[in-house]
């Protein structure tokens, strides 16, 4: 390079100088759509959210988390624990995905959830039936014990009703209702 004054002179020329530029980035594709938003109300101040995940050319990087219109976090994972919210209070979600790009997919369909109330007491869920034999013929049992998973087991106190059975107040899971013929023990609480 040279510089030329007003008069027309003309400078030696200077140090040759270089400089590299970057290459544009070619990811223009965005994410698809995350799907399968779901929102469980675990408290009254938590709202549990799932998602399916999405796909990408170049990979997904994360996911944006909008409640009502508000970017409420960014999560890597398919799933958010929205926690301090209102009780009694209903919330709209919706979930959209990101690349390194900085390509942002659509908005998820929304979805909502209700708080439960702050002064409600969870009580469990109730487990009953009746047993019977393959053919649909009563059996005569008394119901001792429900079992929780393979080898815990809740005593439940309750009395003989000819082969119809009621326990209340359990918490959710998966229960194997255990019998015995009348009049026999099946242990002991």
């Amino acid at each position: 390079m040279a510089a030329v004054d007003s008069a027309g002179n003309v400078s030696s020329q200077s140090v040759a100088a270089s400089a590299n530029t970057n290459a544009a980035s070619t990811d223009t594709t965005v994410p698809s759509v995350p799907t399968g938003l779901t929102a469980t109300a675990v408290s009254s101040s938590q709202i549990n959210l799932s998602w399916s995940a999405s796909t990408d050319n170049a990979g997904v990087s994360g996911y944006k988390v909008y409640r009502g219109t508000t970017l409420i976090a960014t999560t890597t994972t398919t799933s958010y624990a929205n926690t301090g919210l209102a009780a009694s209070t209903a919330y709209t979600y919706r979930v959209s995905a990101f690349d390194a790009a900085g390509n942002v997919s659509g908005q998820s369909a929304a979805v909502s959830a209700t708080t439960t109330s702050s002064s409600s007491s969870v009580t469990g869920y109730t487990v009953s039936g009746t047993i019977t034999k393959q053919d649909g013929t009563p059996i005569f049992v008394c119901i001792t014990r429900l079992a929780v998973g393979r080898s815990d087991e809740v005593c439940c106190n309750i009395k003989c009703h000819n082969r119809h059975f009621k326990f209340t107040n359990v918490l959710p899971g998966t229960y194997t209702v255990k019998a015995t013929r009348q009049g026999y023990l099946y242990g002991s609480c």
